[in-house]
């Protein structure tokens, strides 16, 4: 569904701001906001222009001045230069110490965009359950924010929320409790105590979908290379082991990329010690037999 374009439905009571201040307060992983990165490199660009602009004039301003018998030092004596602030011919100082500003306002916003664009983005699937709920709850916008939810694209939102490190557990907090919510959760648990506008919702502790997503994550670690060393071992054709070696090889590094954070490096080192050691059960067992 696109971004809508009429005036947006006006539901009462609207509790508004508030009521979703406390939603993103209990529930983190949906502290979603508009990133506005367009906005905020169009501003850079603007400094930009700025600053070229002020070193324009600065050029001309010392070539004038090199001209000027009381002035063609200024660009050899730095106190001179400094001291000519106070008089009528200290163009050039004020226009140096404009740019000092402007670069200092330029370089933070720089660094700050930097970090903009390497924040986090939203999933799709919360960005769809933000427009829902607050559609379905009494804290509908009626101001040009109204619809800021609503079709939006991920990539123009950005996400303060530290959970999702790895796919797993992405997983779980999204289709797994969200299924677990539809069927169970909604009437298994209660809305937070003293919280009337939040009636109807249900936060599920992070803490717990982290904990969870490791003791998998542990499970499968331990039992991947023991499992294939126990059917490598009832196996009697090395071309057939050596086939579910590449098998659990590829299965081995499909896990690590789901389940953790490691970096390509760490899964192509991890998963070639893996199927080293598978190699060398195949080879020894073949020789034992």
């Amino acid at each position: 569904m696109g971004p809508s374009t009429n005036n947006p439905p006006i539901k009462a009571p609207a509790n508004g701001y508030q009521t979703l201040g406390n939603y993103m307060g209990l529930s983190p992983e949906y502290a979603v906001f508009h990133g506005f990165r367009d906005l905020y490199a169009e501003n850079l660009l603007y400094l930009q222009a700025d600053i070229k602009l002020r070193e324009k004039q600065l050029r001309n301003i010392q070539k004038e001045d090199r001209k000027d018998p009381r002035r063609k030092t200024y660009h050899q004596d730095w106190e001179r230069l400094c001291a000519s602030a106070a008089q009528e011919d200290g163009l050039q100082i004020q226009k140096i110490l404009e740019l000092r500003e402007a670069l200092d306002k330029y370089y933070d916003s720089l660094f700050r965009y930097e970090k903009i664009i390497n924040m986090k983005k939203p999933k799709s699937r919360t960005l769809k359950n933000m427009y829902e709920w607050t559609f379905a709850s009494d804290t509908c916008l009626v101001g040009d924010d109204w619809n800021v939810f609503e079709g939006q694209n991920p990539q123009v939102m950005v996400s303060l929320d530290r959970t999702f490190d790895d796919d797993l557990t992405a997983w779980i907090q999204t289709t797994l409790v969200e299924t677990y919510h539809k069927l169970i959760g909604r009437s298994a648990h209660k809305s937070p105590a003293g919280e009337k506008d939040l009636e109807g919702f249900v936060s599920y502790p992070i803490e717990k979908v982290s904990s969870a997503s490791r003791f998998i994550a542990a499970g499968i670690a331990c039992a991947l290379p023991t499992a294939s060393i126990f059917g490598l071992h009832f196996i009697a054709s090395t071309t057939v082991r050596l086939g579910v070696v590449l098998a659990m090889s590829v299965l081995f590094a499909i896990c690590m990329a789901w389940m953790t954070s490691a970096k390509t490096q760490e899964i192509f080192s991890s998963t070639a010690t893996f199927a080293a050691v598978l190699v060398v059960f195949v080879s020894t067992d073949a020789g034992n037999n």
